[in-house]
């Protein structure tokens, strides 16, 4: 388990999160699911939302469609083509 120095983000291996189809995946607050990431996607989407936090904070709790940007696949498939 390895957390930013400004506590932001925390990034943990972990055995399941109820996605193997589209692994290797990310989740973002327990709801946000990002699949097929390397580490250099991984790192490019913390900062993503290092920026997007900056400009309005992510909720950590409450409404949300769970689903990625735009060219990311959400774990209900939704969501654009890879790319």
């Amino acid at each position: 388990r390895k957390t930013t120095d400004d506590l932001t983000f925390t990034v943990e291996q972990v055995n399941c999160v109820g996605a193997c189809s589209m692994a290797p995946v990310v989740t973002v607050n327990d709801r946000r699911v990002y699949g097929d990431m390397t580490q250099k996607e991984a790192a490019a989407l913390v900062e993503r939302l290092r920026k997007e936090a900056e400009e309005e904070p992510v909720p950590t709790e409450g409404a949300g469609d769970g689903v990625g940007t735009a060219g990311e696949r959400a774990a209900d498939g939704a969501g654009g083509a890879a790319g």
